[in-house]
């Protein structure tokens, strides 16, 4: 099955002080404590951005569920063999 890059854009103008990136492979049994660990932080000055490389589990649908919940910090992409 081939998967397609998927990037969220941010609204422009809306520079983070921090960008977080965070790889990922088939951890999806991980991926939500990971990614909820991030926004629980007091500081939100950051987006996070995970670059997936080409999961075969449901990585993809936490991804698209966390893009929904944080538009504005969160992006992620999909490539195999990235």
């Amino acid at each position: 099955m081939e998967r397609h890059s998927f990037l969220i854009r941010k609204t422009e103008g809306s520079n983070p002080s921090v960008s977080i990136i965070t790889p990922t492979y088939n951890r999806a049994g991980f991926l939500p404590e990971a990614i909820s660990s991030v926004f629980g932080q007091t500081f939100t000055d950051f987006e996070l951005i995970v670059l997936d490389d080409g999961s075969s589990d449901h990585t993809i649908s936490i991804l698209e569920e966390w893009a929904s919940k944080e538009p504005q910090r969160f992006r992620w992409t999909t490539h195999p063999n990235m």
